[in-house]
């Protein structure tokens, strides 16, 4: 490009920045508005108006073209990077691939020598062995005296062990 042509292309883009703000919106409105404070000048008002639109309707398409142009030379760039970081990114994948898997780990909220089976809980047994059971699983009561804390806050457990229970109907606890 030629200095002229590129001289061009910044006038036309600033002029464009400049024609596109609200200070020029401000002051072409107040302009539109001067031939009602002057109705003597509305036809000369009218000529300069008209020469300003000559004038500034081509500067504008030319700077809307030089703005598109970097536009597109910036959204073409942001393709070619994209482009390569998707590249890198299947080379890693690929990469990956071709590893073996790592080996699996134990799990560390698992106790040491328990295997953690599901466990079924048996509807025969009583509070005591319903503690027992937990106490071998590794879940066992949370606090000392559980039992008594449990018979101090819901009172004695039912005939079938649970606390705080309702009564089973014909059969009061």
């Amino acid at each position: 490009m030629s200095r002229l042509s590129v001289l061009d292309d910044k006038v036309a883009a600033r002029a464009t920045k400049a024609f596109g703000s609200m200070p020029a919106f401000y002051l072409l409105t107040l302009y539109g508005l001067l031939p009602l404070a002057l109705p003597s000048a509305q036809d000369t008002l009218l000529y300069w108006s008209n020469c300003v639109q000559l004038i500034s309707l081509p500067l504008l398409m030319v700077g809307q073209n030089v703005l598109g142009r970097a536009a597109e030379q910036r959204a073409a760039e942001t393709h070619d990077a994209v482009l390569d970081e998707l590249a890198l990114l299947r080379a890693l994948v690929a990469q990956q691939a071709e590893q073996p898997p790592a080996p699996a780990t134990a799990n560390p909220t698992t106790p040491k020598g328990s295997a953690m089976p599901d466990r079924p809980v048996d509807p025969h047994l009583d509070q005591a062995a319903q503690a027992a059971a937990l106490t071998e699983t590794h879940n066992g009561p949370t606090e000392p005296g559980e039992q008594r804390l449990l018979a101090a806050q819901f009172g004695a457990p039912n005939s079938a062990g649970v606390y705080g229970a309702p009564a089973p109907e014909g059969n009061p606890a």
